[in-house]
């Protein structure tokens, strides 16, 4: 992922989190990442334009159901379940991507999205995905997420 593309994706993910979950953030550097989680969710979905390509999301299983019950205006004492958690991060990443395509190609630019696909990892997958600079990692209410953008 170039530079450019780098900054755009980092200030929609930001702007997404912010006005769609009531969750906010800043960039990580690797050094910077520290997690105790052992279960993450990723979220992947292609897109077909201009160009071709991909959006992941990784998050710890503890933030989903924060996100999944800010996204859904849900009180303290109701209950998330894994499955609600799961729909949360699919129409989060889904408006990401929507933001980011339109950021890049422009408004007229006409993209079509792949549904949402969703996989549990587990401490092992997310070192090794870390490690690899194609995900840019941000802290989102304490909690590091990864974001990855694939492009050809």
């Amino acid at each position: 992922m170039n530079k450019e593309d780098r900054k755009i994706l980092r200030d929609v993910c930001f702007s997404v989190f912010e006005q769609l979950a009531f969750m906010f953030g800043d960039e990580l550097e690797e050094d910077e990442i520290d997690i105790g989680a052992d279960t993450f969710f990723r979220a992947t979905m292609g897109f077909k334009g201009p160009m071709q390509g991909s959006i992941s999301i990784i998050v710890p299983q503890t933030i989903s159901t924060t996100l999944a019950a800010n996204i859904l205006g849900l009180d303290d004492d109701q209950d998330v379940y894994p499955e609600t958690a799961i729909d949360a991060l699919k129409e989060l990443l889904n408006t990401i991507t929507g933001r980011l395509m339109t950021e890049i190609f422009g408004e007229d630019a006409v993209i079509d999205l792949t549904i949402p696909v969703t996989e549990q990892l587990n401490h092992a997958d997310w070192e090794s995905l870390v490690e690899s600079d194609e995900y840019l990692v941000i802290d989102i209410d304490e909690n590091p997420v990864l974001i990855s953008l694939q492009m050809q």
